[in-house]
């Protein structure tokens, strides 16, 4: 598993199984529920951490703010799940999640990954396995029944 990723395997079988197999198509909403769960975690947590702040180029202790912080949410499809933050209205999110080299010192110095959301990943990532296998589960027993 490489950083920040966590990966399923078998996901393409289960999909091509719930074509041919299932009756209808409610399978897809319940496929993306179960991605929509696994991401709500690490934007939970992404969002806890994001509003500790951190420290700025200039030394000054800083947060993200509460705009940014409330941009953090979870996205799914059938085929993967996301944490996303930012909007139109906030594009200083890249700044505050990945940082700055020393351009800008309203953020905090730059970092290998993130300072928010990847470790956010890394820290839950055997919740992330546990929501979404049960999911799975519910899914599985929901649409091939013995």
């Amino acid at each position: 598993m490489s950083a920040g990723r966590v990966r399923v395997e078998g996901l393409k079988e289960l999909r091509k199984a719930c074509r041919t197999l299932a009756q209808d198509d409610s399978w897809k909403g319940d496929l993306r529920e179960a991605g929509k769960a696994a991401a709500e975690v690490v934007a939970v947590e992404s969002r806890r951490t994001a509003s500790q702040g951190l420290s700025t180029l200039s030394g000054k202790p800083a947060s993200m703010g509460g705009a940014a912080v409330a941009t953090i949410r979870a996205l799914a499809g059938q085929t993967r799940a996301t944490v996303a933050g930012g909007k139109a209205s906030v594009p200083y999110f890249g700044g505050w999640e990945f940082g700055s080299s020393g351009a800008y010192r309203q953020f905090p110095a730059k970092a290998k990954t993130s300072h928010n959301i990847y470790p956010a990943i890394e820290k839950k990532s055997s919740e992330i396995v546990q929501i979404y296998g049960d999911h799975i589960d519910v899914l599985t027993k929901k649409h091939f029944p013995e």
